[in-house]
């Protein structure tokens, strides 16, 4: 049975609620997460993760002596990331010169011939590891200021080639062409939860750093299971239920009603890490175009697709820009299983059944370029559809100072639906909290 009063609750099971949740009870707080499995957070946008990513939980798990992050790459298998946009297709892999060639190999315009020719004094190894060097004082400087944090200036370190590589990078993505617009479009997709089409610097340069530096998949099953079992040994409790009842008493979260046996449990400050779509009580009053996911999935055994295979490959055409249709993404994994998410806009009274077929045909046409033996009538009777599970928010050019960490703009309360007034000791924390740079600013918004 579980204790009738907690110093904190969680609603949301996933890696990151768990973090939440040890650095809760390091703090002499006494926590329960609530397992709750109608509730869905996010898929590839916290299954995909970068090296600055990664170096920022290892550092909280340092810090915390959290077991799991302090091992991250226990959890972590390298992938390639392949982009097809349009007639361009670039591969990036774990080398961030050798990313920064192809980059120039494949979109020439996005670099200057002068900062080509600088790059060929440095050798691979040398490059990459002052790289990391120069995130890693990123990061220390993040995490180690007291105040707003200034991501500016962090990002703005004086590193002479990164420096230059942002200023070409910059100079050409701020061009008003369809190639730069699109560029731009699938950087924000692939490493956030949110997209506009104003450009800004900082967010530019995080999305840069992201494309060309290493990218991991996570293990997600088994970090969680090794974090559950660390919360548990300092004390945290875990449910599985759902909230039947929410105890709101002058406008604060006092008590959660559970649907087991434990019934009313008193709660003094909650945290809600889930999507709001899965639910009709709450909202957080953002009316700003969503767009969802549909999840294909489909086995493709043959020798040829291992050429593709633990891959996140990026599927963008010119012509979908600004579309109800604009991008799609495919992994294969060890077992030749093709997993495909697919995104749609979240148009009201819309189900992802309506779009199965527009889903089918434009990643079925995606797939001839890895799988060209596989004709429609097979592919049609053997892909599985699902409920996709990450979500983007786009927000207007003139509303994307928003989504700068600094600005005041935040959505981190919860409304009860149809009432104005905030509900206090709540805080939400699903991935539409995310404002710019992506995973970065997030964990370091909800665990600051």
């Amino acid at each position: 049975m579980l204790n009738k009063e907690y110093d904190d609750g969680i609603i949301g099971l996933n890696y990151l609620s768990l973090i939440k949740g040890i650095l809760l009870q390091n703090s002499q707080r006494h926590s329960l997460i609530i397992d709750d499995p109608n509730l869905v957070f996010a898929d590839s946008w916290c299954a995909h993760t970068g090296w600055i990513e990664k170096e920022l939980l290892k550092k909280i798990g340092k810090e915390n002596n959290i077991l799991p992050l302090i091992d991250i790459e226990n959890y972590l298998e390298q992938t390639n990331t392949i982009l097809f946009l349009d007639t361009h297709f670039i591969e990036f892999s774990s080398s961030a010169l050798m990313n920064i060639k192809e980059l120039a190999r494949k979109i020439p315009k996005s670099l200057s011939a002068d900062f080509i020719i600088k790059l060929k004094q440095f050798d691979s190894e040398e490059f990459n590891l002052s790289l990391e060097k120069y995130l890693l004082a990123i990061i220390e400087d993040c995490t180690n200021k007291n105040t707003l944090i200034d991501f500016e200036a962090s990002f703005s370190k004086e590193f002479p080639i990164i420096n230059d590589l942002f200023d070409c990078f910059l100079k050409y993505l701020n061009q008003d062409t369809l190639e730069t617009k699109q560029l731009h479009y699938v950087l924000q997709v692939m490493f956030q939860t949110v997209f506009s089409s104003a450009r800004d610097s900082l967010e530019s340069k995080y999305l840069l750093l992201s494309l060309i530096t290493p990218r991991f998949v996570i293990n997600q099953k088994k970090l969680k299971e090794d974090l559950l079992f660390y919360y548990r040994k300092i004390g945290g409790d875990l449910k599985s239920t759902s909230v039947v009842d929410w105890g709101i008493e002058d406008k604060k979260l006092k008590f959660l009603l559970v649907s087991s046996v434990d019934g009313l449990i008193k709660v003094d400050q909650s945290y809600y890490y889930s999507q709001l779509r899965y639910q009709d009580y709450f909202e957080n009053k953002n009316s700003r175009t969503k767009f969802l996911t549909i999840k294909l999935e489909c086995s493709v055994g043959d020798d040829y697709i291992k050429l593709y295979q633990k891959k996140r490959l990026i599927f963008s055409k010119q012509d979908r820009m600004g579309s109800d249709f604009p991008f799609w993404q495919i992994y294969i994994d060890d077992e030749n299983v093709l997993h495909s998410w697919y995104a749609y806009v979240d148009n009201l009274g819309t189900k992802p059944s309506f779009y199965y077929h527009h889903a089918a045909e434009d990643i079925y046409e995606s797939i001839q370029t890895i799988v060209p033996y596989m004709t429609k009538s097979e592919w049609l009777s053997k892909i599985n559809f699902k409920r996709g599970s990450d979500i983007w928010i786009e927000y207007s050019a003139d509303q994307k100072e928003y989504l700068h960490p600094k600005h005041e703009f935040s959505i981190n309360k919860l409304y009860v639906k149809d009432q104005k007034q905030a509900v206090d000791s709540l805080s939400y924390c699903g991935p539409d909290r995310a404002k710019s740079l992506g995973t970065f600013s997030y964990i370091l918004d909800i665990f600051s």
